[in-house]
C-alpha cells in the first residue's frame, strides 16, 4: 500500500483535530519489532503522555485525575504496557487476579 497517500491524510487530520483543542496520536508499525506486540499503540500513547505532562500543571492534575477516574481499579494493566503512563497516575497497586467466571470474560 505504498504511496496511496496514507501519511498525507494523517498529517490533514491531525491538524483538523489539533486545531479544535484536541490531541492527535500516531503510531507506525515497526517491522523489525514485529515479535513485540502493540509497539505502534504503546508509542502512540507514550507520545499523547508526553504531551499531556508539557501542560500546565492544573491541566496535567485534571487529566490525571480523569485518567484514575476512567481505569478505577485496573491502571496496573495500562502501566505495565504504557510505563510513561505512571508519571501521570503514579504507581498502580497489582491487580486482583480474576478466577472462575470472571477470567472467561
Amino acid at each position: 500500500h505504498s504511496g496511496t497517500g496514507k501519511t498525507s491524510l494523517v498529517e490533514q487530520l491531525s491538524g483538523e483535530v489539533k486545531s479544535n483543542g484536541g490531541h492527535f496520536i500516531t503510531g507506525k508499525f515497526d517491522h523489525l519489532r514485529r515479535a513485540q506486540p502493540y509497539t505502534a499503540l504503546i508509542n502512540a500513547f507514550k507520545d499523547l503522555c508526553d504531551s499531556i505532562l508539557e501542560m500546565g500543571p492544573a491541566m496535567v492534575v485534571k487529566v490525571s485525575l480523569a485518567i484514575k477516574h476512567a481505569v478505577g481499579e485496573q491502571g496496573r494493566v495500562l502501566t505495565d504496557v504504557i510505563p510513561r503512563l505512571t508519571h501521570l497516575i503514579g504507581e498502580q497497586p497489582k491487580v486482583v487476579d480474576a478466577n472462575g467466571i470472571e477470567a472467561q470474560n
